[in-house]
């Protein structure tokens, strides 16, 4: 390590303590990554997938083609797996394109507390005309929080689309929940090797639905930079259960990997 290194690694290292004490109290198992982003978590199932095909619950999992998915990894070792995802037209998208891959099935459901069906919220596809880079909102971001999805708008917004009213922008789109016990029985979900998480906010109340303490994922990754308070929290969620850390703070995300069981 030369000195710049040194220099950029203690100032990250500054930083995170100011805002994580967790990272000072709990150090031995909780590593800040530079350089590497999503093909490290690719690594860590590379690795596993020497002790056979790893089952894949993924929450969230929109059209599944992303950069940060493992369509290509999937495809190529027939991984097995259940995708889950609410809004019924980007579940289309997500059916078509894993729709060569019998070993996985999808399911236009969300994960919650209960047998319901709820409103989630998005941006509409209209107000991509307000976007400040004159880009494509897409369907990424959408939540059961409608505050959450107002304030990404407004944080890419043009003035001019930061000065409309929120049901111009935003639209609810009702979808079906199931509780995790209820998945698990209709998907017959035995195991889970890899648990991915992307819900928008959520992903720590994700976390806690799944029954980790039962299945012991290996492997998790889940959207860290939207859970505010709860961030700290979900990773001692996981520290407590036996895992270490890998955040990626340039991309917002934490990879998980289990050290005992």
């Amino acid at each position: 390590m030369n000195f710049g290194q040194l220099k950029k690694y203690l100032g990250a290292t500054r930083r995170l303590w100011r805002q994580h004490p967790l990272f000072l109290t709990r150090s031995d198992a909780v590593f800040t990554v530079h350089g590497l982003g999503e093909e490290l978590f690719e690594l860590f199932v590379l690795k596993h997938l020497e002790r056979g095909a790893p089952y894949l619950f993924q929450v969230g999992a929109n059209k599944g083609n992303a950069r940060h998915d493992l369509i290509d990894l999937i495809k190529s070792h027939e991984l097995p797996g259940l995708l889950l995802e609410p809004q019924p037209d980007v579940f289309e998208s997500l059916r078509r394109n894993y729709s060569d891959v019998p070993s996985i099935k999808v399911a236009n459901i969300a994960l919650s507390t209960q047998n319901e069906e709820r409103q989630i919220y998005r941006i509409s596809a209209s107000a991509s005309m307000y976007h400040r880079d004159s880009a494509r909102f897409g369907d990424g971001i959408a939540s059961f929080s409608e505050d959450h999805v107002w304030k990404y708008f407004q944080k890419w917004a043009s003035e001019e689309g930061k000065r409309q009213p929120r049901r111009k922008i935003l639209e609810a789109i009702p979808v079906q929940c199931r509780t995790f016990s209820e998945i698990a029985s209709c998907y017959s979900v035995r195991a889970i090797d890899i648990l991915m998480v992307d819900t928008e906010g959520f992903d720590f109340e994700i976390l806690k639905l799944v029954n980790i303490d039962t299945y012991k994922p290996q492997l998790i990754k889940f959207e860290h930079r939207h859970l505010g308070p709860d961030q700290v929290q979900a990773w001692n969620y996981l520290l407590d259960r036996g895992y270490e850390l890998f955040v990626l703070q340039q991309s917002g995300n934490t990879f998980a990997r289990l050290t005992q069981d």
